[in-house]
């Protein structure tokens, strides 16, 4: 792990208890991801749409179904990274 300063408090602190910041900008990272997501979600969507004769999404409502998926998505993730740490 890259550490860019450290301050004299982190000294004292076990490495196991200091803060990651990378984990920060991970979150940051996966912001353009989710936009981009619902872009490809709704075009995919107004391919197939019209094969099962169902109407086209828009931008907000492709929006809302990522964020649905990814939070649906995201515990199940998590849960097969902790297993597979151990």
């Amino acid at each position: 792990m890259i550490r860019f300063a450290i301050h004299h408090s982190d000294l004292a602190t076990p490495i196991s208890r200091r803060v990651n910041m990378f984990g920060y900008f991970t979150i940051l990272g996966a912001i353009p991801g989710f936009f981009l997501s619902a872009l490809i979600f709704m075009a995919l969507w107004g391919v197939i749409a019209p094969n099962f004769g169902i109407e086209k999404i828009d931008y907000p409502m492709a929006m809302l179904i990522t964020i649905t998926l990814w939070l649906a998505v995201a515990p199940l993730a998590a849960a097969a990274g902790r297993k597979a740490r151990k």
